[in-house]
């Protein structure tokens, strides 16, 4: 993951806790005393920062990896669901590459070694 994702995500959650500290009158809290977040704080700072954070992501991730994981995707729901995954081959051929390029595609995408 890129620096700037990193550094956006703290902010999304320094958001999220702002949120939830506006509302505090209206938040439980936990035996601390700190105020606890409900899904209305991330709901509404999500509706709010969205469209930016994806614009960072579409920056950040390569469009060939996207491509890929979006292949994997369409390929994982057109399969019978009592198989397990994607045959790499498959997505490979849908991708017009090779099954080690697709391979390395895919575990960039999911952030696998």
């Amino acid at each position: 993951m890129s620096v700037r994702l990193r550094r956006d995500f703290e902010t999304l959650i320094t958001l999220i806790e702002a949120h939830a500290l506006l509302h505090q009158a209206r938040r439980n809290r936990d035996l601390e005393g700190a105020v606890i977040a409900t899904y209305e704080d991330y709901a509404t700072v999500r509706g709010l920062v969205s469209d930016l954070l994806a614009d960072a992501v579409e920056r950040a991730v390569p469009s060939t990896i996207r491509e890929t994981v979006d292949a994997i995707g369409l390929l994982n729901a057109a399969t019978d669901p009592l198989e397990e995954g994607v045959p790499m081959t498959r997505v490979a051929t849908s991708l017009g590459v090779d099954k080690s390029t697709a391979m390395r595609r895919a575990r960039v995408g999911t952030g696998l070694p």
